[in-house]
């Protein structure tokens, strides 16, 4: 379990997603990418995290979790990657861990987040969350 730090994280200097009503909320939004509507989840202020649901699922599973890392400094960003939760799948030739990474990168694009301080996932989101960490 993450200990909340003394002070907030300072942020880094970027456009912001819309911000959630109340500390520990989750507000839910959408954006386009790849002309493909897509859910997200941000919560949070301070530094941005990224944090990539598991195969099967969609960020709505992680809620407590997400909310956490909101409440302990940081600003997260959580998407429903494509082929869950009713965002559309990627192409066939697309459907690997560096088609995600990829498509990562575009999202973080479409929401103006051009730094990311710490990237998260379970299970296939680990697998994209590394893919990308490596790619960027």
């Amino acid at each position: 379990m993450l200990d909340r730090p003394a002070a907030p994280l300072p942020a880094h200097p970027r456009p912001d997603p819309p911000a959630p009503p109340t500390p520990g909320a989750v507000l839910w939004s959408t954006v386009t990418v790849d002309d493909r509507s897509v859910t997200y989840g941000v919560t949070g202020t301070g530094r941005t995290a990224l944090f990539l649901h598991g195969w099967g699922l969609r960020p709505h599973a992680y809620r407590a979790r997400i909310r956490h890392l909101g409440l302990v400094g940081c600003r997260v960003l959580a998407p429903v990657m494509p082929g869950f939760g009713g965002t559309r799948g990627l192409p066939s030739n697309q459907r690997s861990f560096e088609g995600y990474a990829a498509w990562v990168a575009r999202f973080l694009d479409a929401v103006g987040i051009d730094h990311v301080d710490l990237v998260a996932g379970h299970s296939l989101g680990g697998g994209v969350a590394t893919q990308f960490v490596h790619d960027a």
